[in-house]
């Protein structure tokens, strides 16, 4: 979700091309599209099985880096960015009298309330009740983090950049009971509702805490796992289509960009 702060900076160089990369696969898949859906208009591509596939392929690696590239939103554009998949989407936007409201009813109906914005920014402030997944994960691993069908799904960022991106993957995934905080943590503590600095225990199940190191090439018998997990990945194009129980879905509209 962190990708749509940093739009402006990867169209600076008009001659260039933008590769995503993960550990494997689907964040880079997500991270790509997600650039193309909000309006990317540069060739976007996603490195084949990411830092996995460029460590089984014998090639080096930079380790131990610990610096992190974090610019702000971008004022228009970032707006422009948002307003486009919200467009595209149908993002629906919910204010804070009315999350206050679902608080209150989760004994009746379940609600997933989600701070999508990274740790840091959370730890700084959010609301009572929430939990801190940034939005790549959310989209990447759902079932680790909601169990109830057709609950609903409030997110939550600073200005509604980062939520919207992550509800416009949520709804593309049959959550159509998601929607947007408006206006964030910065509308709620506007509107004079409590906010919370507690900050709740991960279980250290959680991917975020799990070593996420790259397979050894020299380990021979993992390198021949990771290949047949890539061998079948490869079957699930026509698996999925078959099961008829998933309920993926394409916006109705999809414009050009």
């Amino acid at each position: 979700a962190e990708l749509i702060r940093h739009m402006d900076d990867l169209e600076k160089n008009p001659a260039s091309d933008i590769v995503v990369t993960c550990g494997g696969r689907a964040r880079a898949v997500f991270g790509a599209q997600s650039l193309i859906n909000a309006g990317m208009e540069k060739p976007v591509h996603a490195l084949y099985y990411g830092t996995m596939g460029w460590d089984l392929a014998g090639l080096p690696q930079t380790r131990g880096s610990t610096s992190v590239n974090e610019p702000g939103l971008s004022g228009n554009t970032s707006g422009q960015r948002t307003e486009h998949l919200t467009q595209r989407f149908g993002v629906a936007t919910t204010e804070p009298a009315t999350l206050e409201t679902w608080l209150d009813e989760q004994n009746n109906r379940t609600l997933y309330l989600i701070d999508v914005r990274t740790r840091k920014e959370f730890d700084a402030g959010h609301i009572p009740g929430s939990r801190w997944v940034p939005g790549g994960e959310l989209v990447g691993l759902t079932e680790d983090h909601m169990a109830t069908r057709n609950a609903r799904v409030c997110l939550v960022d600073d200005d509604g950049a980062r939520a919207t991106l992550t509800a416009s993957w949520m709804l593309q995934m049959g959550w159509s009971q998601t929607f947007v905080l408006k206006g964030g943590v910065t509308a709620w503590q506007a509107s004079e509702l409590a906010r919370s600095n507690h900050v709740p225990e991960l279980d250290p199940t959680d991917a975020g805490d799990q070593d996420t190191s790259p397979i050894p090439p020299s380990d021979a018998a993992m390198c021949d796992a990771y290949k047949r997990v890539i061998n079948y990945r490869e079957q699930l194009p026509e698996q999925v289509g078959k099961d008829v129980s998933l309920t993926f879905r394409f916006p109705s509209v999809v414009n050009s960009a």
